[in-house]
């Protein structure tokens, strides 16, 4: 009879912890934040294999974040593209990729748009390539 409550017991901690955090349950919760630091106006698109953010349009110091869970087999990746249409600059860049999560702090990975690039925690990591 106690082994019967010990696996009942075992099963609906599995299953509140799945219904707290869906997918989460193994891997971590991973927040990617994206701040328009320029003096115009930021376009973005955001998506991985599995998930299309749409298009956001964020003003000066406004940010777009999301929150994802890391898959089991550490293959999630994001792509961003950012354009600042009136100074006319457009970036395409990997705002998230397993293999490189331990540049994040604490799960948090943290972009900058600024004039003269996309700074990742203060550094500048990407440039801005002129609209042809």
């Amino acid at each position: 009879m106690r082994r019967v409550l010990l696996f009942v017991f075992i099963i609906a901690n599995i299953l509140h912890a799945l219904a707290n955090e869906p997918n989460c349950f193994l891997t971590p919760k991973v927040i990617v934040y994206i701040t328009n630091g320029l003096s115009e106006p930021l376009y973005l698109h955001c998506e991985s294999k599995h998930d299309d953010l749409k298009d956001h349009i964020l003003v000066t110091n406004q940010d777009f974040h999301w929150s994802f869970c890391e898959t089991i087999d550490l293959s999630t990746k994001f792509t961003c593209k950012l354009l600042a249409p009136t100074s006319k600059r457009v970036v395409s860049f990997c705002a998230y990729e397993s293999l490189r999560r331990d540049d994040c702090i604490k799960n948090k990975c943290l972009w900058i748009a600024r004039d003269d690039g996309i700074y990742f925690f203060g550094s500048n990591y990407y440039d801005w390539n002129p609209i042809s």
